[in-house]
């Protein structure tokens, strides 16, 4: 599968939640999911050590503002050619 986005996105293809994954203090407390879990987000905060040191700097920090996030998601399969190709193709037809 191919998950793009016109702007830069976030995301992840995992055998956890992303509340498995906060709950989570140590990765052998976690315990694996059959299924895959596609997380597309459209920005994501950079990290700090809030609890014992200062949190991220402020150009890292999301600001609260509106905003509109799209994106697709389509099939992929190895001889279509090259994924990154195709998604500016993809990308360029949206746009018309």
């Amino acid at each position: 599968m191919m998950v793009t986005a016109d702007n830069l996105m976030n995301f992840s293809a995992l055998h956890y939640t992303p509340l498995d994954l906060g709950k989570a203090n140590h990765p052998y407390e976690l315990t694996r999911r059959k299924k895959t879990i596609l997380t597309v987000d459209m920005q994501h905060c950079g990290l700090g050590g809030g609890s014992c040191c200062p949190g991220p700097m402020g150009k890292y920090q999301l600001k609260t503002e509106k905003a509109t996030f799209s994106f697709s998601i389509r099939p992929y399969h190895g001889n279509m050619g090259n994924m990154e190709d195709i998604s500016k193709m993809n990308s360029a037809i949206k746009k018309k």
